[in-house]
Protein backbone atom coordinates (compact mmCIF):
# COMPACT_ATOMS: atom_id res chain seq x y z
CA UNK A 1 0.00 0.00 0.00
CA UNK A 2 1.05 3.31 -0.94
CA UNK A 3 0.52 6.68 1.11
CA UNK A 4 -1.45 7.73 -1.73
CA UNK A 5 -3.74 4.71 -1.64
CA UNK A 6 -3.74 4.63 1.86
CA UNK A 7 -4.78 8.71 1.34
CA UNK A 8 -7.44 7.67 -1.40
CA UNK A 9 -9.16 5.21 1.36
CA UNK A 10 -9.21 7.91 3.70
CA UNK A 11 -10.99 10.35 1.64
CA UNK A 12 -13.69 7.66 0.53
CA UNK A 13 -14.38 6.71 4.06
CA UNK A 14 -14.74 10.54 5.44
CA UNK A 15 -17.27 10.73 2.23
CA UNK A 16 -19.48 7.86 2.88
CA UNK A 17 -19.62 9.26 6.29
CA UNK A 18 -20.24 12.16 5.59
CA UNK A 19 -22.99 11.28 3.41
CA UNK A 20 -24.99 9.85 6.20
CA UNK A 21 -23.31 5.96 5.69
CA UNK A 22 -23.03 3.71 8.80
CA UNK A 23 -20.68 1.18 7.70
CA UNK A 24 -19.12 0.04 3.79
CA UNK A 25 -18.53 -2.91 2.97
CA UNK A 26 -16.01 -4.45 1.22
CA UNK A 27 -15.31 -8.27 -0.57
CA UNK A 28 -11.99 -9.89 -1.43
CA UNK A 29 -11.90 -12.81 -3.55
CA UNK A 30 -10.66 -15.90 -1.08
CA UNK A 31 -9.36 -17.60 -4.16
CA UNK A 32 -8.03 -16.86 -8.12
CA UNK A 33 -9.68 -20.15 -9.24
CA UNK A 34 -13.37 -19.40 -11.36
CA UNK A 35 -14.96 -22.76 -10.18
CA UNK A 36 -15.27 -21.30 -6.35
CA UNK A 37 -17.47 -18.44 -5.22
CA UNK A 38 -15.79 -17.71 -2.30
CA UNK A 39 -15.52 -14.12 -0.76
CA UNK A 40 -13.39 -12.44 2.37
CA UNK A 41 -16.33 -9.70 3.67
CA UNK A 42 -14.88 -6.85 5.63
CA UNK A 43 -17.30 -3.81 7.48
CA UNK A 44 -15.75 -1.06 8.67
CA UNK A 45 -18.04 1.62 10.41
CA UNK A 46 -17.51 4.45 9.47
CA UNK A 47 -19.37 6.41 12.21
CA UNK A 48 -17.07 9.05 13.45
CA UNK A 49 -14.22 8.17 11.42
CA UNK A 50 -13.43 11.30 10.66
CA UNK A 51 -13.18 12.52 13.98
CA UNK A 52 -10.78 9.51 15.31
CA UNK A 53 -8.30 10.41 11.80
CA UNK A 54 -8.33 13.87 13.50
CA UNK A 55 -7.35 12.49 16.79
CA UNK A 56 -4.80 9.73 15.37
CA UNK A 57 -3.79 12.46 13.19
CA UNK A 58 -2.79 14.80 15.98
CA UNK A 59 -1.12 12.47 18.57
CA UNK A 60 1.21 11.62 15.97
CA UNK A 61 2.30 15.03 15.39
CA UNK A 62 2.32 15.41 18.92
CA UNK A 63 4.80 12.41 18.98
CA UNK A 64 7.43 13.61 16.73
Amino acid sequence: ESPGEQGELASYLKNREAEGVTSVHFYFPNDLDASTQTTNHMVVDVAGFSAGVAAFTSRCEEAH
